[in-house]
């Protein structure tokens, strides 16, 4: 399974300012290696904003322009023959975070806050899982998490100028995988994914640009201990095998 969220092409620290053209020139190689690496069952969640109000300089001037990340990776996804499940609503107007009025109580040029985001879903080749594994959802879990709506804060502790909070990336694996699967993010920033494929006793691959974040996830990884092993190890035993 993949799980990531990708630069959104807002012009943060460690991206350029791209056109929609060259954003879409960006991604679709990358979601060309996930039709590659994703096995003919296996799954993505990829966060990622509908759209990008962002103020490029112009000359001497600003001028604001609006982006529309979703749908380029829509289209990437459709282009590179992979298929889509679900979309779903990442909601989160509990952040605090709701700051940018615009023309305040005038028409002029009020500003659209933008408090949710969006979990694109789906799939390589087929959506049901071909073997059978081993589930650690509860039926609490299964009833709240497919619903289209996840309401949950954006994070707070920034070591990252774009993470996503580790509940987001819990739903995503323990909904869509089982215990002992691999998780990716090509994207991986301060290690959110892979430290929660860790936690719920996943593999996990996780690839960044940065030597200095992939230093920051590896350090945040290597602090949370590992249930894969005693995974493998109650699954030998089920099986009356005993490990090499």
């Amino acid at each position: 399974m993949i799980v990531t969220s990708p630069p959104y092409n807002a012009g943060k620290e460690y991206e350029p300012k791209l056109s929609e053209q060259e954003y879409y020139a960006f991604i679709n190689p990358i979601v060309k290696e996930f039709a590659r690496v994703l096995k003919p069952d296996g799954r993505f969640a990829i966060n990622v904003c509908f759209n990008i109000n962002r103020i490029n300089e112009i000359g001497n001037r600003e001028a604001n322009t609006v982006l529309f990340p979703f749908l380029s990776w829509i289209d990437s996804i459709r282009a590179n023959g992979l298929n889509l499940k679900e979309n779903i609503i990442w909601d989160q107007s509990n952040s605090g975070c709701d700051t940018a009025w615009g023309s305040w109580k005038s028409p002029s040029a009020p500003h659209i806050r933008h408090l949710t985001e969006n979990i694109l879903i789906g799939y390589n080749k087929q959506w049901k899982k071909i073997n059978q594994g081993k589930s650690d959802l509860t039926g609490e879990e299964f009833s709240i998490w497919t619903l289209d709506k996840w309401k949950m804060s954006s994070e707070r502790e920034r070591i990252h100028p774009a993470p996503f909070p580790e509940e987001l990336a819990k739903r995503c694996i323990k909904l869509f995988s089982y215990i002992g699967d691999v998780v990716l993010d090509p994207f991986s920033g301060s290690g959110t994914t892979c430290a929660v494929a860790k936690k719920f006793g996943r593999q996990y691959i996780g690839i960044d640009l940065s030597p200095e974040y992939t230093k920051l996830a590896q350090k945040r990884i290597d602090n949370i201990p590992q249930k894969l092993e005693l995974f493998i190890l109650s699954v030998l035993k089920d099986k009356k095998e005993q490990p090499l």
